[in-house]
Protein backbone atom coordinates (compact mmCIF):
# COMPACT_ATOMS: atom_id res chain seq x y z
CA UNK A 1 0.00 0.00 0.00
CA UNK A 2 1.39 3.40 -0.96
CA UNK A 3 1.94 6.28 1.44
CA UNK A 4 -0.92 8.15 -0.24
CA UNK A 5 -3.39 5.39 0.58
CA UNK A 6 -2.05 4.95 4.12
CA UNK A 7 -2.50 8.65 4.86
CA UNK A 8 -5.99 8.68 3.35
CA UNK A 9 -7.09 5.59 5.29
CA UNK A 10 -5.64 7.00 8.51
CA UNK A 11 -7.55 10.23 7.99
CA UNK A 12 -10.71 8.26 7.22
CA UNK A 13 -10.30 6.19 10.38
CA UNK A 14 -9.88 9.33 12.49
CA UNK A 15 -12.81 11.02 10.75
CA UNK A 16 -15.15 8.10 11.45
CA UNK A 17 -14.09 8.08 15.11
CA UNK A 18 -14.80 11.82 15.16
CA UNK A 19 -18.18 11.14 13.55
CA UNK A 20 -19.01 8.67 16.33
CA UNK A 21 -18.07 11.28 18.92
CA UNK A 22 -20.25 13.90 17.24
CA UNK A 23 -23.19 11.50 17.02
CA UNK A 24 -22.77 10.84 20.75
CA UNK A 25 -22.73 14.60 21.33
CA UNK A 26 -25.87 14.95 19.20
CA UNK A 27 -27.73 12.55 21.49
CA UNK A 28 -26.53 14.43 24.58
CA UNK A 29 -27.43 17.90 23.25
CA UNK A 30 -29.73 17.63 20.22
CA UNK A 31 -29.92 21.38 19.61
CA UNK A 32 -26.35 21.93 18.45
CA UNK A 33 -25.16 18.41 17.65
CA UNK A 34 -26.89 17.95 14.29
CA UNK A 35 -24.92 20.74 12.64
CA UNK A 36 -21.65 19.21 13.79
CA UNK A 37 -22.68 15.77 12.49
CA UNK A 38 -23.48 17.25 9.08
CA UNK A 39 -20.17 19.12 9.07
CA UNK A 40 -18.30 15.93 9.95
CA UNK A 41 -20.06 14.05 7.13
CA UNK A 42 -19.14 16.83 4.72
CA UNK A 43 -15.53 16.61 5.91
CA UNK A 44 -15.51 12.88 5.22
CA UNK A 45 -16.80 13.54 1.71
CA UNK A 46 -14.13 16.22 1.18
CA UNK A 47 -11.39 13.66 1.84
CA UNK A 48 -12.19 12.23 -1.58
CA UNK A 49 -12.26 15.61 -3.36
CA UNK A 50 -8.72 15.34 -4.84
CA UNK A 51 -9.52 11.93 -6.35
CA UNK A 52 -12.84 13.16 -7.76
CA UNK A 53 -11.21 16.27 -9.24
CA UNK A 54 -8.58 14.08 -10.87
CA UNK A 55 -11.22 11.75 -12.35
CA UNK A 56 -13.77 14.34 -13.43
CA UNK A 57 -11.67 17.38 -14.37
CA UNK A 58 -8.38 15.58 -15.12
CA UNK A 59 -6.45 17.97 -12.86
CA UNK A 60 -3.44 16.35 -11.27
CA UNK A 61 -2.09 17.92 -8.09
CA UNK A 62 1.23 16.98 -6.53
CA UNK A 63 1.03 14.62 -3.57
CA UNK A 64 2.45 17.34 -1.30
CA UNK A 65 -0.50 19.60 -2.16
CA UNK A 66 -2.99 16.82 -1.42
CA UNK A 67 -1.27 16.01 1.89
CA UNK A 68 -1.37 19.68 2.87
CA UNK A 69 -5.07 19.80 1.88
CA UNK A 70 -5.78 16.78 4.07
CA UNK A 71 -3.80 18.34 6.92
CA UNK A 72 -5.87 21.52 6.63
CA UNK A 73 -9.08 19.47 6.52
CA UNK A 74 -7.95 17.57 9.61
CA UNK A 75 -7.13 20.80 11.45
CA UNK A 76 -10.21 22.78 10.45
CA UNK A 77 -13.11 20.35 10.21
CA UNK A 78 -12.27 17.42 12.44
CA UNK A 79 -10.19 19.05 15.17
CA UNK A 80 -11.46 22.62 14.96
CA UNK A 81 -15.20 22.24 14.44
CA UNK A 82 -16.15 18.67 15.28
CA UNK A 83 -13.94 18.27 18.35
CA UNK A 84 -14.39 21.96 19.31
CA UNK A 85 -10.75 22.99 19.49
CA UNK A 86 -11.86 26.39 18.17
CA UNK A 87 -13.73 26.84 21.43
CA UNK A 88 -10.92 25.51 23.61
CA UNK A 89 -7.90 27.20 21.99
CA UNK A 90 -8.43 30.94 21.38
CA UNK A 91 -5.90 31.28 18.53
CA UNK A 92 -6.99 28.14 16.62
CA UNK A 93 -8.83 30.23 14.03
CA UNK A 94 -5.72 32.38 13.52
CA UNK A 95 -3.72 29.24 12.69
CA UNK A 96 -6.31 28.23 10.10
CA UNK A 97 -6.39 31.69 8.56
CA UNK A 98 -2.61 31.59 8.34
CA UNK A 99 -2.51 28.25 6.55
CA UNK A 100 -5.48 28.58 4.19
CA UNK A 101 -3.79 31.13 1.86
CA UNK A 102 -0.84 28.74 1.52
CA UNK A 103 -3.18 25.94 0.53
CA UNK A 104 -5.12 28.10 -1.90
CA UNK A 105 -1.89 29.31 -3.50
CA UNK A 106 -0.68 25.73 -3.92
CA UNK A 107 -3.98 24.77 -5.55
CA UNK A 108 -3.82 27.82 -7.81
CA UNK A 109 -0.27 26.94 -8.89
CA UNK A 110 -1.43 23.40 -9.60
CA UNK A 111 -4.24 24.72 -11.80
CA UNK A 112 -1.80 26.97 -13.65
CA UNK A 113 0.66 24.19 -14.37
CA UNK A 114 -2.14 21.78 -15.37
CA UNK A 115 -3.74 24.34 -17.65
CA UNK A 116 -0.49 25.33 -19.31
CA UNK A 117 1.03 21.90 -19.83
CA UNK A 118 2.35 22.83 -23.29
CA UNK A 119 4.42 25.67 -21.81
CA UNK A 120 7.38 24.87 -19.54
CA UNK A 121 6.83 26.27 -16.06
CA UNK A 122 9.92 28.48 -16.31
CA UNK A 123 8.40 30.23 -19.36
CA UNK A 124 5.14 31.17 -17.61
CA UNK A 125 5.19 34.87 -16.70
CA UNK A 126 5.69 35.58 -13.02
CA UNK A 127 2.61 37.82 -12.89
CA UNK A 128 0.39 34.76 -13.49
CA UNK A 129 1.74 33.10 -10.34
CA UNK A 130 1.50 36.38 -8.44
CA UNK A 131 -2.12 36.78 -9.51
CA UNK A 132 -3.04 33.36 -8.12
CA UNK A 133 -1.00 33.94 -4.95
CA UNK A 134 -2.58 37.35 -4.37
CA UNK A 135 -6.03 35.95 -5.09
CA UNK A 136 -5.59 33.44 -2.26
CA UNK A 137 -5.20 36.22 0.29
Amino acid sequence: MSTYHKVRWSLLAFSFLTLLATIREWFLSPASGMVVVIECLAGIALIFAPDMIRKVLHLYFPKATIYFYWFFLFMSVFLGSCLHLMDLIPFWDKILHGTSPMLLSMIGYGIITNGLQQVPTKNIPVWVFLLFGFGAL
